[in-house]
């Protein structure tokens, strides 16, 4: 797979595997399996109706992180990212406050079978993953 290539309409495997402390994409010595590949391939099938949805370029911060990445990073140990069902991103020209009021004031949540990082006003990205929605519902704290 060359970094160009493109997994769905808009997005290609380097915005999916790029890790940006390494300064490279995620490979199969990282921990990139089919199976990982395939979780990916899902996941930009709802990130494309969401661009649709915003209408303006994404760009993506972090999708998939292999476990090693993940502890510098310090996510979660159970992170959606581990398994290449999250996104991390933010829309150009919009603030990433109004992607999470806009999400949530037209139901696209619901709609899409996906939940949203409730992390904070002011935040520089918003995360989006398919895992499903515990007691808080599709809008959670981290």
């Amino acid at each position: 797979m060359r970094p160009e290539e493109k997994i769905s309409k808009y997005f290609t495997y380097k915005e999916a595997l790029w890790l940006p402390r390494w300064n490279r994409m995620a490979t199969e010595e990282d921990g990139l399996t089919s199976e990982i590949l395939d979780n990916i391939k899902n996941t930009a099938k709802w990130m494309d109706q969401v661009r649709e949805y915003f209408g303006k370029p994404i760009s993506v911060h972090c999708w998939f992180r292999p476990e090693a990445y993940n502890q510098l990073v310090k996510g979660a140990k159970t992170s959606t990212h581990l398994k290449g069902k999250a996104v991390d991103f933010d829309v150009k020209g919009l603030s990433c406050d109004e992607v999470r009021e806009k999400l949530l004031a037209d139901n696209k949540l619901e709609q899409l079978k996906i939940r949203m990082e409730n992390n904070g006003q002011g935040s520089n990205w918003v995360h989006l993953d398919d895992r499903e929605p515990g007691p808080a519902g599709r809008y959670f704290k981290p």
